[in-house]
Formats: structure tokens, C-alpha cells, sequence
């Protein structure tokens, strides 16, 4: 066990795919530091913490999938990448509906 899983119960290797996505969600997307910053955070604490489960299920779904570090690495990294998408959709959804704040009304009612 390393010292990190110790300490904070998440692998440090999930960390560092965790931070490889978030870089590359960062070179990708430009902005600025702080959008760089954040998906490098957002990034490497998903990853950490969601890598073990996914990874998991993943091997229930898929049992053709490779039993070593790699494939686990490899879920980590995607599993960081896609909590930033989410995020960022989630963060443009509320940017947008805080420039129009209208609850959806049901046309049907009279």
C-alpha cells in the first residue's frame, strides 16, 4: 500500500492519471490559469476517488478486459476526463440559466 492510499484511502497512481487528464483537458481547451488549475483538481480527485469502482464494474461488464495496472490506469484517466465534461456542462447549463432564472412551465395545464 503506498503512502497516499494510507493516508487519504485513494491510490496515488489514480492521482496521477487523474492530473494527465486534467492536462490534457487544459491544453485542449486553452483559457485561462485558473480553468487550467481546476480541471487539473477536478480531474485528479474523480479520478482518485471513482477509478476503483468504474474499474470494478467495467471488469463485470467487459471480462475480456485486462486484469493489469494498465487497464486501470487507462479508467482513471478516462474517468477524470469525463468528470471535467460533466462539470463544465453542468457549469454552462447554471451560466445560462442564470442569465434567464424561468422554471419550465407544463403547456398542458389550463
Amino acid at each position: 500500500m503506498d503512502p497516499v492510499q494510507a493516508v487519504l484511502g485513494i491510490k496515488a497512481t489514480h492521482l496521477v492519471a487523474g492530473v494527465a487528464g486534467g492536462v490534457v483537458r487544459a491544453l485542449l481547451s486553452g483559457g485561462g490559469w485558473l480553468a487550467a488549475i481546476s480541471s487539473v483538481v477536478i480531474g485528479s480527485l474523480t479520478a482518485g476517488y471513482l477509478t476503483t469502482p468504474v474499474y470494478a464494474a467495467a471488469k463485470a461488464y467487459f471480462p475480456l478486459l485486462a486484469g493489469d495496472a494498465s487497464s486501470e490506469h487507462a479508467i482513471g484517466f478516462l474517468v477524470g476526463l469525463t468528470a471535467m465534461l460533466i462539470c463544465e456542462g453542468v457549469l454552462r447549463f447554471i451560466r445560462a440559466w442564470s442569465r434567464n432564472p424561468t422554471i419550465p412551465l407544463d403547456e398542458r395545464q389550463p
